[in-house]
């Protein structure tokens, strides 16, 4: 079966504009590949060790990225203050949601209302074992070139042992140098440290 030279044409130009209506709706071009292997990438966490949890955190269901929507991630309550720079949002502590969980987890902004995607508490003393570290890449619309790093970790014990969750938002981003290079991470001080065990 031979095509057209129109019929090319239209089958290309139907391409390109596909291509650039899902580049409009998603903002851009992303992609994400496993870097846990890079132990430079790792910044002050360590590849397959065990940390635990000094506090009590919430798990909760992300609500951040087009991919992966829905993804676990442990996030402190949002009292706790000196983070700078944190992804996800929480109920204001540990004692309101365990008081009333409904109630706790509905933010109001004024005009406009949104429930936080709360699956549980993880306790203090609870261990994790990192496990991957994914690099994410593109271009986007509003900010341009975009690359950072996301870590993550099993939960070795308790009520979610064996769940996998992102650990950003209990860890705080730095660069080696200033100004320089890609965010890395290190575990947030008072919230998770390396594990004896």
């Amino acid at each position: 079966m031979k095509l057209s030279i129109k019929t090319l044409c239209v089958i290309i130009v139907v391409a390109v504009l596909g291509l650039v209506v899902y580049i409009f709706i998603t903002g851009g071009i992303h992609y994400t590949s496993d870097v846990s292997g890079n132990e430079g990438l790792w910044g002050g966490y360590q590849y397959q060790k065990n940390y635990k949890l000094l506090r009590d955190v919430f798990l909760k269901k992300s609500s951040q990225g087009v991919a992966p929507w829905g993804r676990l991630v442990l996030v402190p309550e949002a009292s706790l203050k000196g983070h700078p720079g944190r992804h996800e949002s929480s109920p204001e502590s540990i004692a309101v949601y365990e008081a009333n969980p409904q109630a706790a987890v509905v933010r109001d902004l004024g005009d406009f209302k949104y429930k936080i995607d709360v699956v549980g508490i993880v306790r203090r003393g609870t261990r994790l074992r990192t496990i991957r570290l994914d690099k994410h890449k593109g271009f986007s619309w509003f900010f341009g070139y975009v690359e950072d790093l996301t870590p993550y970790a099993e939960i070795l014990d308790g009520e979610y042992a064996g769940k996998v969750v992102d650990i950003t938002d209990i860890s705080i981003y730095y660069r080696k140098k200033r100004g320089e290079g890609i965010f890395m991470y290190r575990p947030e001080e008072g919230v998770i440290a390396l594990s004896d065990k």
